[in-house]
């Protein structure tokens, strides 16, 4: 019993100071806190095994091209080479996500579907929760149309009845039979796909003129003991075969020019993406407000034990050595962390709540449900490091005291040694530093993200609503005919609507994430100029509806639309970058291949417009856009755009809200094209802030732990320079018995904590430039430090560090120098 609460005494015995021990709780939580939602978010994203068999078998496989600004996907030719020339891999996969109009009942909704090859699920090792997946040969021609349901939409259709097996939906407007329910915790290839069809694979997908049709993701299975290298190895060589043995051998020249390869990489990382760099960029802000919350509180423990010096060194007189005092100290310091880490715990929930609502939860793989077993091992880990950290930081002075100097001086005030002084300055320096980085990278973030606003757009997205609609075509002759007159009857019925003041329809907008580029190439081809431009499939009323300046030429007229002559309005960065110059009206070029004449490739110039931004924000140069009329598109039989015709985008100009006009706009899509649902209805200021979502959610985080390290600083600046300075006083007082006024006093202190403050900025700098570079080395468009950053976060750590040691030299200052004198 006596046992018991002697060492229960101990334990509490930090709490006999409160105001010590909320600090450090306090400090503690949030470094604690913050780490706790990011080792998740890194752990549930990254390290958590994805829920397939042998995930880290699973690679994705697809094409790179060095003239290309991104990567490629698979074509089918390459696809069944692969699976045929090549021993690296046991089974692979094909997918590609589809826009599907759902009948279900009497109404119809959108849903985002994925047509797949057969062998995809076995593939991936999963199976159905309720029925089967797809059988071999389910995706050859004339096989039975079915399909497997998400367990979301299986709830919704069918309110989980396992009768659902063996019933039809109608998805654009052809009956499929349902044979499978998927598990809820399969997402594959991401969350918002609700159901899955067979991708018919028919003879022209064999044909080996197709090797550039980059249509559809690739997924396959290492092989036991290869590696995703060895197998991009086999494939590099495969594709070689393939372009040596390309039906055109004209065409064999340009491949080699493109730099075409195949990479392969872990599907995680694939599904991870952008994600992945979000991720590590985080961990590394979170990790160094740890660094600096240790680095404070361990000057805090320093403090307390040189406080406490005289009993503990009493103790090691009278035969305690070193380990038993550094039990007690360890003791006491981890009953304070493991209450800061209890707190954190609750921070860092919250913290990881608001971060999976931000751009950190936009990923394919599905975040899991909270492992409380790691959270808590995050968090009880992180408290004992901490405690280990506090107590050799005190202990530290202590063991190497002499100990007779030390009984002397065990009842008065020391200001420590010459060692001691400069250890403990460097522990303010590095705090100091530390905040510096933290807080410069923060602001940086934030000028950055304040620039993003005033980029010019080259388009007005004010007024301006959005959705798409998705009209799939069928083997029916005429439907490319009667689709062209029912766009141009839509676009004629919404500009009757109250309210719209200007409407087009094309098959891309702005930041919608669906560009595709093309090679592009002047005709004739002069050998110099080879741009990757975005084309755009539109008509009449694009300009005045997104704002877009005409420089010279003119847009498409309804005339236009009637012919096939293959007509362009192209704007200025594909005008230098195709033909040099801007004086283009009337020039040709032609997609794909040099000098290729073939209809649907060749396009005259009649326009050109100014430059908008497509894809991009920032300091990343926008790509080329190239306007293609709609109703030409429409007539053309084998064009390279065929892929813009299922889904497109209405746009209209409103001064009236989304909610307030978008019945009408419904009204009017379903009485020009019944049973065709509209969906994606957003805003174009709404486009744009996700498109930044990402980059925002980068930049609050490390904006908060910007903040929560100047406030670490601040507290921990404060409490280290009100130690320092009590152990100064009686040499303040002898100063002023000699003759000191108080202005000198409080100069002493302001003149030391200016020079630490110097050497913390000096190593802050250093520390933003690395930082800083590690950011600007994604895709955040960061242009790295500038004057007015630094010179921002210097003058905020300035004032806080003078006022640190301003505000204890006033106090002690103050102290009459008798008094001062006495306490020596």
């Amino acid at each position: 019993m006596q046992f018991a609460e002697h060492h229960g005494a101990r334990l509490l015995r930090p709490f006999r100071k409160p105001g010590f021990a909320l600090a450090v709780i306090l400090i503690l939580a949030l470094g604690i806190g913050a780490n706790t939602a990011s080792l998740n978010l890194l752990y549930g994203y990254v390290l958590a095994p994805l829920p397939y068999p042998q995930a880290d078998r699973l690679v994705n496989v697809y094409f790179t091209a060095k003239q290309m600004p991104a990567n490629l996907q698979m074509s089918y030719p390459t696809y069944f080479d692969l699976r045929t020339e090549t021993t690296g891999m046991t089974d692979a996969g094909m997918y590609k996500l589809k826009n599907l109009n759902l009948v279900s009942g009497a109404s119809v909704s959108h849903v985002r579907g994925a047509a797949i090859s057969a062998s995809l699920f076995t593939t991936l090792g999963v199976r159905a929760a309720l029925g089967r997946v797809f059988g071999a040969g389910a995706d050859e021609p004339g096989a039975a149309s079915e399909v497997v349901l998400s367990e979301r939409l299986w709830s919704r259709l069918f309110d989980r009845s396992p009768k659902a097996l063996g019933r039809t939906v109608r998805l654009n407007g052809r009956a499929y039979t349902v044979v499978g329910v998927m598990p809820g915790s399969f997402h594959f290839p991401d969350a918002q796909t609700a159901l899955w069809l067979p991708k018919v694979i028919g003879p022209f997908d064999h044909q080996p003129d197709n090797l550039t049709a980059w249509h559809d993701a690739m997924i396959a299975r290492l092989a036991p003991g290869v590696s995703a290298r060895q197998l991009a190895i086999q494939s590099e060589a495969a594709l070689d075969r393939e372009i040596a043995h390309f039906p055109d051998p004209s065409a064999i020249p340009f491949f080699k020019t493109m730099g075409m390869r195949i990479a392969v990489t872990s599907l995680r990382s694939a599904l991870l993406g952008k994600l992945h760099e979000r991720l590590i960029l985080a961990q590394i802000a979170t990790g160094l407000l740890l660094v600096l919350v240790w680095f404070n509180l361990a000057n805090l423990f320093i403090a307390r034990a040189l406080a406490r010096r005289g009993e503990l060194i009493v103790r090691r007189v009278i035969g305690a050595d070193t380990r038993i005092l550094f039990g007690r100290l360890f003791a006491e310091s981890l009953t304070l962390s493991l209450a800061g880490s209890l707190a954190g715990l609750g921070l860092g929930e919250f913290l990881l709540r608001v971060l999976l609502r931000t751009g950190f939860a936009n990923s394919a793989v599905a975040f899991p449900l909270r492992d409380w077993a790691v959270v808590t091992a995050i968090a009880v880990g992180l408290a004992v490091l901490s405690a280990l950290v506090f107590s050799l930081a005190g202990l530290h002075f202590v063991r190497r005291q002499d100990l007779s100097q030390g009984l002397r001086d065990a009842d008065a005030r020391s200001t420590g040694g010459r060692g001691e002084h400069r250890l403990r300055g460097a522990l303010v320096v590095t705090q100091l530093a530390l905040a510096f980085t933290l807080s410069g990278v923060g602001v940086i973030l934030v000028h950055g993200l304040m620039k993003l606003d005033a980029v010019r757009l080259g388009f007005q997205p004010r007024h301006n609503i959005t959705f798409q609609i998705h009209l799939p075509l069928g083997s029916e002759s005429g439907q490319r005919a009667r689709l062209r007159t029912q766009l141009t009857q839509l676009r004629r019925a919404l500009s009757r609507v109250p309210g719209v003041q200007a409407d087009t329809i094309a098959s891309d907008v702005p930041f919608d994430g669906q560009s595709m580029g093309y090679a592009a190439y002047p005709n004739p081809y002069d050998g110099k100029h080879r741009p990757n431009v975005f084309p755009i499939v539109t008509g009449p009323g694009y300009l005045r509806t997104l704002g877009v300046h005409l420089l010279s030429g003119r847009m498409f007229t309804a005339q236009d639309a009637a012919s096939n002559a293959g007509e362009a309005v192209i704007d200025t960065t594909a005008a230098r970058e195709l033909f040099g110059n801007l004086d283009v009206v009337g020039r040709q070029f032609n997609f794909n291949a040099p000098n290729d004449s073939k209809a649907g490739l060749l396009f005259r110039v009649i326009g050109v417009v100014g430059d908008s931004r497509q894809a991009h924000l920032g300091s990343r140069k926008p790509a080329g856009i190239v306007y293609i009329d709609r109703g030409q598109v429409l007539q053309m039989k084998g064009t390279v755009f065929s892929w813009a015709i299922p889904t497109w985008y209405v746009v209209v100009r409103t001064p009236l809200s989304t909610a307030a006009i978008l019945p009408a706009l419904s009204r009017t899509v379903a009485s020009i094209m019944p049973g065709v649902p509209i969906y994606g209805v957003r805003s174009m200021r709404q486009r744009l802030s996700a498109k930044l979502a990402p980059r925002r959610a980068v930049t609050v985080l490390v904006l908060m732990f910007a903040l929560g390290a100047l406030s670490v600083a601040a507290v921990g600046l404060y409490s280290v320079e009100s130690y320092r300075v009590g152990q100064r006083t009686p040499e303040f007082g002898l100063r002023a018995a000699l003759g000191a006024d108080r202005a000198q006093l409080r100069g002493l202190v302001l003149r030391e904590a200016g020079r630490l403050l110097l050497l913390g900025s000096v190593v802050g700098v250093c520390g933003v430039l690395v930082l800083g570079r590690l950011f600007s080395a994604s895709h955040y468009d960061m242009q790295g430090a500038d004057p007015f950053s630094l010179l921002l976060v210097v003058t905020v750590l300035g004032v806080i560090t003078l006022l640190a040691g301003w505000l204890p030299a006033l106090r002690a200052s103050r102290v009459p120098p008798m008094e001062a004198l006495r306490e020596r």
